[in-house]
């Protein structure tokens, strides 16, 4: 619970999940982790603590603007407290904001899969009795997940699955009564004023003891937290993360005829947004609900950079591909295109090219490895991906394996390995390439006798340096390999993905969130 609660850890522990590191300290020396737990990164805790149980704490908006009102103004530093003390409103309002936005996201990752809404539930300590706050937490940490299944979100405790509930016997004897907030009547009368502008301001209030404070302006709120927490898991996005210069014009313009509309890079071609698209994977603007995965259910170019595992887990039913191309004429390619697009770079490009592109080939390599370690861990992910070659694949072969990985049925065709070539497409009838072969028109090929003698140059010394023997290799971090077979099936196995476990320690509890 923060600080000296916290084995004197001395920031926030939701700090701990921006280091990526589950052998962290923190996470062996406690197993329970709550206050300030909505800027956690979630997913990363998901994905690493699979077993975790996570609770959203809440409590009615009016209730809680108050007390974080005086809080804040008791325990901001002088700086702060300054900002604070000019605009309270708006001090107040911003991080209601944030958190209100939060809550939404959280709420509808866990409504993604029953699996997910089994090990997540929402808590009301203000608002519940003993008995309810213990029969909630109770169900979300019990031993057998497989027990007192539930389909739908666990809202409350008249939500939890009926059947016998052993913990919650045994807490009910030893638990002490729940800690109510002791100075919820003590608080300033401008904590008050406060609250109630902030809360006519957002339109809430009619609806001020709402729990779910993104529907506190809606006149059915409950109507309103299953419309906004409603996952995309439906919508059959489909991700290229391979890197630019492999084809993707022609991808682009493939998916268009698909009805699946492309955003390809940024700025004009994927609507008016400044950055490349991949950015909305990481950092602040990583949101499940960002207003590009309303617009667009295609993305590609430079989406290397994009994080796979992050987007898998938001969007489960979404596809992916890799696109790539021979090694050697995407190094010319890209010698030439870095030459004629480099803005604030481009001297240090001049300066040594050679050492500028092995540093983005070691880049694109690793991620290109760690994608296919990934999506080759279980048979349900092998079964959303799949390897292009714009560049050497024929028309027909381009569109085949486009229209088995994004076929609207995943229970047929399955395989149960990677799909690395067209010759690895499960047989069976196809009606959606039928339809493409006659909609689609010939996939673009890259105007490869048009680059200058320096890409070549540069290209070469590019493969000595990075002592690829294979210049025509497709997957790049075995292009040292004589046996490219060989090499890809051992760096892509299933058992050599790096979990950052140590195998021989002894297992710690799971965290509870």
């Amino acid at each position: 619970h923060n600080g000296h609660e916290c084995g004197g850890y001395k920031k926030s522990w939701t700090v701990a999940t921006k280091k990526e590191n589950p052998n962290f300290w923190l996470f062996k020396e406690f197993c329970a982790f709550m206050d300030g737990g909505w800027s956690a990164d979630f997913v990363w805790l998901d994905t690493v603590f699979p077993n975790a149980r996570f609770v959203l704490n809440t409590r009615a908006i009016h209730s809680w603007l108050i007390s974080v009102h005086d809080h804040r103004l008791a325990n901001l530093r002088s700086e702060q407290k300054n900002i604070f003390k000019s605009d309270p409103v708006g001090y107040v309002s911003s991080n209601l904001e944030h958190v209100t936005n939060k809550m939404q996201e959280i709420m509808r990752y866990f409504n993604q899969t029953e699996e997910r809404r089994n090990r997540f539930a929402i808590v009301d300590v203000a608002g519940m009795s003993v008995q309810e706050v213990l029969k909630v937490t109770s169900w979300v940490y019990r031993d057998d997940l497989s027990t007192r299944r539930t389909s739908s979100l666990v809202l409350g405790a008249d939500d939890i699955p009926d059947g016998p509930d052993n913990i919650l016997t045994k807490w009910s004897k030893v638990v002490p009564e729940v800690h109510k907030n002791a100075k919820h009547g003590e608080h300033t009368n401008q904590s008050q004023l406060v609250s109630q502008t902030i809360v006519e301001k957002i339109g809430c209030q009619n609806n001020s003891k709402s729990l779910f404070w993104f529907c506190c302006n809606s006149t059915n709120q409950m109507e309103c937290v299953h419309q906004q927490t409603k996952s995309q898991t439906d919508k059959k996005y489909i991700f290229y993360i391979g890197p630019g210069k492999t084809g993707t014009e022609s991808l682009r313009d493939n998916m268009r005829h698909f009805r699946c509309e492309p955003c390809h890079n940024q700025g004009k071609q994927c609507g008016g947004y400044p950055n490349s698209w991949p950015s909305v994977t990481r950092g602040a603007e990583r949101l499940q609900d960002h207003w590009l995965f309303q617009e667009f259910c295609s993305f590609m170019d430079q989406g290397w950079q994009a994080d796979f595992k992050w987007l898998d887990k938001m969007f489960p039913n979404a596809r992916f591909v890799l696109n790539t191309r021979s090694l050697q004429s995407w190094l010319i390619s890209v010698h030439d295109h870095r030459l004629n697009h480099l803005r604030s770079e481009v001297e240090i490009f001049k300066a040594d090219p050679v050492g500028f592109i092995t540093e983005n080939l070691r880049l694109v390599a690793n991620n290109m490895k760690m994608a296919l370690e990934y999506f080759n861990q279980t048979e349900e992910r092998r079964n959303r991906f799949a390897v292009v070659d714009v560049e050497a694949m024929s028309f027909h072969d381009v569109l085949k394996v486009l229209s088995w990985v994004y076929r609207d049925d995943l229970s047929t065709r399955r395989t149960s390995s990677l799909v690395l070539n067209v010759s690895d497409i499960p047989d069976g009838f196809d009606p959606t390439l039928k339809t493409w072969i006659r909609v689609v028109p010939e996939v673009r090929k890259n105007a490869n006798g048009e680059h200058t003698k320096s890409a070549k140059i540069v290209t070469q010394k590019v493969l000595e340096q990075a002592e690829c023997q294979n210049m025509n290799s497709k997957f790049w971090f075995c292009c040292h390999s004589k046996n490219e077979s060989e090499c890809i099936r051992s760096q892509s196995s299933s058992e050599t993905f790096e979990s950052n476990v140590d195998p021989n320690e002894t297992p710690q509890p799971f965290p509870y969130f």
